[in-house]
């Protein structure tokens, strides 16, 4: 990820000011249905704007229960965002149903609405409806998939199964993408793992030369002044270390190498698609 600049620091009172001019003025009170920790608290200007996602809501008083994708945001001073925002003072938890008085943002110039909603108040709510409880309830329980493989746990929140595989004697983190969003199943993920641990030696030896080739020109450049040692293709291969792969609903695959210092710590990635062909090597990190 590239670093960008921090923005030019402005006062508290002008950023909530700004921040709250976004948003329409009416409020209203839905519940919704939280999926995720907070997250993604950007920090500009000595302001933090964290949000948190839910995956269900029902306007009041109606009730009526949306599958719909949005997200809780607020703004507060950096360092601050963790402690969640007055008057509710605790952490949001995942799968849990809160009842929000909230402000939409304001559509856009071309007339499409984001899900995004300015919290002014939030509490649990102790009585929501049977249908969101029956959906909070189903979504709560583990789901775990046990293959000849390993065994890969579902992790909700970021609708992938996670689990461990030997790979030549090592253990190598899998992340499996479920079949669809908040499914239950991975199973067109799980075939392509199967595809490549058919093969390990195979593809081990093609993504360390795939790695080698694309990037060892680099791993030069990147070379301290103490290291006098020219790094080749051949020692650049046998230097990084797998740590997890990453295989998408459709069979494609991320894979992460250690790269042994050759990049400052940087994560040596690679990307393939579904037929098995490699397409890209970069940095992460």
């Amino acid at each position: 990820m590239k670093a960008g600049k921090n923005k030019k620091k402005v006062s508290p009172r002008r950023a909530r000011r700004e921040f709250d001019a976004r948003f329409e003025k009416h409020s209203s009170e839905m519940l919704v249905l939280n999926l995720s920790h907070v997250y993604g608290a950007i920090n500009e200007g000595g302001m933090c704007y964290p949000r948190a996602r839910f995956i269900a809501c029902a306007d009041l008083p109606a009730g009526e229960m949306r599958m719909e994708n949005g997200c809780l945001c607020w703004i507060c001073k950096s360092g601050h965002w963790l402690g969640g925002f007055p008057p509710f003072s605790g952490r949001l938890k995942p799968l849990t149903i809160y009842r929000a008085r909230v402000r939409r943002e304001k559509p856009k110039e071309d007339g499409t609405q984001s899900n995004a909603y300015l919290v002014e108040r939030l509490s649990p709510c102790h009585k929501p409806t049977k249908e969101m409880a029956e959906l909070r309830d189903r979504l709560r329980r583990p789901v775990v998939i046990k293959d000849g493989l390993g065994s890969f746990t579902l992790n909700r929140e970021l609708s992938q199964f996670e689990g461990e595989i030997d790979w030549l004697g090592k253990e190598c983190s899998i992340m499996l993408q479920a079949d669809e969003e908040y499914g239950d199943c991975a199973d067109n993920a799980l075939a392509a793992l199967h595809r490549i641990c058919a093969d390990v030696v195979g593809w081990d030896s093609r993504l360390r030369a795939f790695a080698a080739e694309e990037l060892t020109e680099s791993a030069n450049d990147w070379r301290g002044d103490e290291e006098t040692e020219e790094i080749t293709p051949e020692s650049f291969a046998q230097r990084i270390t797998l740590a997890f792969i990453n295989i998408d609903e459709e069979g494609g695959i991320s894979v992460f190498f250690d790269d042994d210092g050759m990049f400052a710590s940087h994560s040596i990635h690679i990307e393939g698609n579904a037929d098995g062909q490699l397409e890209s090597a970069d940095l992460w990190g």
